[in-house]
């Protein structure tokens, strides 16, 4: 076991955590990615519309 902390108990625990966090991403990791793929290409979307409204509105001008 390697050492983060002076105390034992400390150690341990962190190391249950880091256990817990690795396997909350093996399970939930893809499903994430593909969430945030997907608000990327929504926010890209968005980005896209109001560049073509604000061309629009300098042309008008």
């Amino acid at each position: 076991m390697k050492k983060y902390y002076e105390d034992a108990g400390d150690n341990a625990a962190f190391e249950r955590f880091v256990e817990v966090l690795c396997r909350i991403i093996q399970k939930y990791g893809k499903q994430v990615l593909k969430s945030q793929n997907g608000h990327i290409e929504q926010m890209a979307d968005v980005s896209d519309g109001e560049k073509q409204n604000t061309m629009i509105e300098d042309k008008a001008a």
